[in-house]
């Protein structure tokens, strides 16, 4: 939920901020990258946490190739169109990835010591 509302938070800030349309939407669109993927690892995590350390361990490591495929994918949908800045994009997608990233640690190990969910 709180990085559902960091990531519409940033879309919003996107389209009021005096920008460019290609830095908006490059902004917009990175922005539902990283929350996808990381929602998707979160998911995968919160799941694997009562299972065993290797498929805790296996998740953890297609989280990351998971993440790394989003970002190829965003550099080569962005530079092959012209309404999209490939550096805007870019930043913002490993700009959220961080944000998200730490929310997700922080969750996870709420989840583990007191078996709560809420990302």
């Amino acid at each position: 939920m709180i990085s559902a509302g960091l990531a519409a938070l940033t879309a919003i800030a996107a389209r009021n901020l005096p920008l460019s349309a290609p830095v908006q939407n490059s902004m917009i669109l990175a922005t539902a990258i990283a929350w996808s993927v990381s929602w998707l690892s979160y998911i995968a995590l919160s799941w694997a946490l009562t299972r065993s350390d290797k498929s805790f361990y296996g998740l953890f490591g297609g989280g990351v190739l998971l993440r790394l495929a989003a970002l190829g994918a965003l550099a080569y949908g962005v530079h092959q169109n012209a309404r999209f800045s490939t550096a805007a994009a870019l930043l913002t997608y490993v700009a959220c990835l961080l944000v998200f990233l730490l929310l997700e640690s922080w969750f996870l190990i709420k989840q583990q010591t007191q078996g709560t969910d809420g990302f």
